[in-house]
């Protein structure tokens, strides 16, 4: 059983802002492996440390 993902509506407003193919594979990217793991990414550190984890899926700037 997979979790339930609820996004906050600043977050899809921000993804409008993206390339529709971008925003497509960062919501897939989240649907399937945050869905089956919550804990899938890198831990932070610091204040935010144990409470989020980083995910980086897309190389974002060329150079």
């Amino acid at each position: 059983m997979g979790y339930k993902i609820v996004y906050k509506s600043s977050v899809l407003k921000d993804l409008k802002h993206l390339d529709k193919d971008i925003a497509k594979h960062i919501l897939d990217q989240l649907e399937t492996c945050l869905s089956d793991d919550p804990n899938w990414g890198i831990s932070l550190k610091g204040e935010f440390k144990g409470l989020f984890n980083q995910i980086r899926q897309i190389k974002y700037f060329e150079g």
